[in-house]
């Protein structure tokens, strides 16, 4: 909550991104919701969440990082893509 009052987390698209402090994560996981019917966040309106929680230590876990938000960014970077991640069954 503390990094949402900072900064918000949405990023456009109806996807919001939001990632805890690395000081508190114990093991890194990638949690992804697909809501049913949008939420309301900042303002905009949400259905897309991608939670992330990373450790960011060392120089491996860094540049782990950096290749998984390259690939993820592969994942919204066309409307069709974020339409496929709202709807897989169409």
């Amino acid at each position: 909550m503390e990094r949402e009052r900072n900064t918000t987390t949405t990023i456009g698209n109806g996807i919001s991104l939001p990632h805890g402090s690395p000081i508190a994560v114990n093991e890194p996981k990638v949690a992804v919701a697909i809501l049913e019917e949008p939420v309301i966040w900042d303002d905009e309106q949400i259905q897309i969440v991608l939670l992330l929680g990373f450790k960011m230590n060392t120089r491996d876990e860094i540049h782990r990082i950096q290749l998984f938000y390259k690939e993820y960014v592969s994942l919204i970077d066309t409307e069709e893509k974020i339409k496929m991640l709202r709807n897989p069954a169409s």
